[in-house]
């Protein structure tokens, strides 16, 4: 598989399939935000509907690789005649890694205009990963005993700390260190940021499918990679063209390429492959390029954090893949992308009925604060 990826590399850097036209002066693109008029004094900021679908995208891979990871129905599939089935779960695995790095590359692509520290967020990112944990926690002890254990109440009051879900843990670091990281951003050309990136993706990605062996690399390092990935192709938008037909085909061949890699159990896929870096970056430019509002795309993304901290808790995995929708059954029969379908609508109902009451008390306990402050 290893070879495949360089092979695969190569005919992208020779047929110029990029197609990018990099203009190495300064620029001080601003990209125009969607702004309604005003109403009312107030100006309403929409937000981008591209991206947010993008948001969903990456959440149904996930939750599709998640499945596939903890749906503990692997072996049992390998070993049946169901090609579909077994084609289907191939591809499910590889998606989830594509799935977080456009998550990174989303966040990075805002978070770089920003200037101030936003405490607000981190703040806001940790208050709502411990309100699931801990639910989970309280609802697992009270269940099995067993489950009450010290560090599991570690993992629950303080996830972040404990990475009860690994990517908030790092993607909550990398929104602490996003005001250094702009810093460095705003103080460099374009051609320096394209070097960073370059020097980074060399490191982390291309010397490992060259020779199977890179750079000692954190989760943590990865995410900053991408951020100055992500940041670039906002501050330089108007200098990136890209070929949609030859990006959608080359992701389609990337994903096929990826899906039987995985289905032959040849190479095992991580977050920075090339195969998956390639995909990552190719989706989310092509992504970036086309704008549109829409008041469902946007009202779906909002629960998506909801949906991971839902179905990713360590002791909820095999409960709601295994016993909930039972996947070591249904995967071994006609009815397996059916349940998979259920399975995701299911977890984006309890996460906006989870969320929903979550917003409710919030609002219920500002004004009570509030009744209290004016007395």
């Amino acid at each position: 598989m290893k070879a495949t990826q360089v092979a695969f590399f190569i005919c992208l850097t020779v047929s110029k399939i990029f197609d990018i036209n990099f203009y190495m002066e300064e620029t001080k693109n601003e990209i125009v935000e969607s702004v309604q008029p005003k109403i009312e004094n107030k100006i309403v900021i929409q937000r981008k509907s591209n991206f947010e679908l993008l948001r969903i995208i990456a959440m149904i891979m996930i939750t599709f690789s998640n499945i596939a990871s903890y749906g503990d129905y692997a072996s049992t599939l390998m070993e049946s005649g169901l090609w579909f089935n077994k084609i289907l779960h191939s591809l499910m695995t590889v998606g989830g890694y594509v799935g977080a790095n456009l998550y990174v590359l989303i966040s990075a692509y805002f978070l770089c205009k920003t200037e101030k520290f936003n405490l607000k967020k981190l703040l806001n990112i940790s208050s709502i990963t411990a309100l699931y944990s801990i639910g989970f926690f309280v609802v697992f002890s009270i269940v099995n005993s067993g489950n009450f254990t010290l560090q599991n109440f570690l993992g629950a009051v303080l996830p972040i700390i404990y990475q009860t879900y690994w990517f908030v843990t790092v993607y909550f670091v990398m929104l602490l260190v996003s005001p250094l990281l702009n810093i460095i951003i705003r103080n460099i050309n374009a051609k320096q940021h394209l070097i960073i990136c370059g020097v980074m993706l060399s490191m982390y990605v291309l010397i490992n499918a060259l020779t199977g062996h890179s750079f000692d690399m954190s989760r943590v390092d990865w995410f900053i990679a991408l951020y100055f990935c992500g940041s670039f192709i906002r501050i330089y938008a108007d200098k990136i063209k890209i070929n949609y037909v030859l990006f959608i085909l080359i992701t389609i061949l990337n994903f096929i390429v990826m899906t039987v890699g995985a289905f032959l159990q040849t190479d095992g896929m991580e977050i920075n492959s090339i195969l998956i870096v390639l995909s990552s970056l190719f989706i989310f430019l092509m992504f970036s390029k086309f704008t549109f509002t829409s008041k469902t795309v946007n009202f779906i993304a909002r629960h998506t954090f909801g949906m991971y901290l839902f179905q990713d808790y360590f002791l909820f995995r095999s409960v709601l893949y295994v016993s909930i929708f039972n996947f070591p059954h249904f995967a071994t029969t006609p009815y397996f992308i059916l349940m998979i379908f259920a399975c995701l609508v299911f977890v984006f109902v309890c996460a906006l009925v989870i969320e929903s009451i979550r917003k409710l008390f919030v609002w219920i306990g500002r004004n009570i604060a509030l009744s209290i402050k004016t007395r």
